[in-house]
């Protein structure tokens, strides 16, 4: 959306899509950098209207998504309220007394409760550790929580399997062939 800043009254908001490539040898700090640059240059484009855009584009609404995005990310502090749109996920981001806060809303018909909170709790990790770390590459950001590592490394990764030690491995494939002739 448009920044409030530069907002006339009763100016109705728009909705900036900002596409950007994501290096995954770059540090998070160095993807912000880029992310304040490629917005700064969307801002100075903001006037042109994003329908017109789309029909621009060729793009069509297709289904209950957005035609260009499907994620929403907004800053209450600088951006106007988000228009009606229907993305799959918008995430509002707020200042409070606690702290930084977000407010996930979504598309019940197209998600279930239980895929939406895996979302936000990996979406958090990242965040969390980006935080944390803003020189590490975003390649080695952690997105899973310590037990979903150890679930799939360890329990979905067993593949030890008890064999006969004391035969070939023809010896094995004809004993199957005799066992399961067809």
């Amino acid at each position: 959306p448009s920044l409030r800043a530069n907002a006339p009254v009763g100016h109705k908001p728009n909705v900036l899509a900002i596409v950007d490539q994501i290096d995954g040898r770059e540090s998070f700090q160095t993807f912000c950098a880029q992310i304040h640059e490629t917005l700064n240059q969307a801002y100075g484009r903001q006037d042109y209207p994003f329908g017109r855009l789309i029909v621009d584009l060729g793009l069509e609404e297709t289904g209950p998504g957005f035609p260009l995005f499907d994620i929403a990310l907004a800053l209450d502090s600088i951006h106007d309220q988000m228009p009606e749109l229907q993305n799959y996920i918008t995430i509002l981001f707020n200042n409070s007394e606690q702290g930084l806060r977000a407010q996930l809303t979504y598309q019940q018909e197209l998600f279930q409760l239980e895929t939406i909170e895996q979302f936000a709790g990996r979406f958090l990790n990242l965040l969390n550790d980006a935080l944390a770390n803003p020189g590490k590459q975003i390649r080695d950001l952690e997105i899973l929580t310590p037990q979903e590592r150890y679930e799939i490394l360890n329990q979905w990764n067993r593949t030890h399997v008890s064999y006969a030690e004391n035969q070939c491995a023809q010896q094995l494939f004809e004993g199957q062939v005799a066992r399961t002739p067809n």
